[in-house]
């Protein structure tokens, strides 16, 4: 899944081409040993 994100982000930066743009992101262990991965693109 990691893989697929990072590829999707990449191409779109390649094809808008911003001049300015940030990435925050956070993660969290969910009840059940799931991890979560949150992204905030701007």
């Amino acid at each position: 899944m990691s893989e697929d994100i990072d590829i999707q982000f990449v191409e779109n930066l390649k094809k808008k081409k911003p001049k300015h743009f940030s990435v925050q992101m956070d993660e969290s262990t969910l009840r059940d040993s799931e991890a979560a991965l949150i992204t905030y693109l701007r």
